[in-house]
C-alpha cells in the first residue's frame, strides 16, 4: 500500500490520479464520505472509470469483489456507478473510488463515527483487492 498521502493535507485531483503513473501492477482506491440534500439517502457507494476499455472492465471487476466483500460483512453498499472523477478518468491503473456513507444521515454518521464499523470496510476492502490480484 502506498498513500498519496498520510495526513489531512491538500493534494489535487491531478496530483492524486499522475501518482499512478509510475506504479506498475497497481490499483488506485480513493476513499471519501457523501453527502446529499436527500438525508433518507445512505450507504456505501462505489464509483469507477467510465467507459468499456480495458482498465475501465478492470475497475468493474475490482468493484464488483468489493461490493461482494462488503455485502457478505452486513455493510449497506449502493450501486456500481461509472463517474468521470478526475481521479477514476485520469488515473493509470485500475481504479476505484469508495464513498463509504452519507454524512447528511444520521445512522451513516454514527457507523462512520465507529471503528468496527470502519473495521469491516478495511477487511472487506482487503479481501477484495487480494482476490482481484490473485
Amino acid at each position: 500500500v502506498i498513500l498519496t498521502r498520510s495526513s489531512d493535507q491538500y493534494l489535487s485531483l491531478e496530483d492524486r490520479s499522475n501518482f499512478t503513473v509510475n506504479q506498475a501492477n497497481a490499483i488506485f482506491v480513493s476513499v471519501h464520505t457523501n453527502a446529499a440534500e436527500k438525508t433518507t439517502l445512505s450507504g456505501i457507494e462505489l464509483f469507477v472509470p467510465e467507459g468499456n476499455g480495458e482498465r475501465s472492465v478492470s475497475s468493474q471487476k475490482l468493484a464488483s469483489m468489493t461490493k461482494i466483500e462488503l455485502t457478505d460483512s452486513r455493510v449497506s453498499v449502493r450501486d456500481i456507478k461509472q463517474a468521470n472523477y478526475i481521479v477514476l478518468k485520469e488515473s493509470h491503473v485500475p481504479a476505484l473510488l469508495l464513498e463509504l456513507g452519507f454524512m447528511t444521515n444520521a445512522e451513516d454518521l454514527e457507523k462512520m463515527n465507529s471503528p468496527e464499523y470502519l473495521e469491516q470496510i478495511c477487511e472487506a476492502l482487503t479481501k477484495s483487492i487480494l482476490l482481484y490480484s490473485k
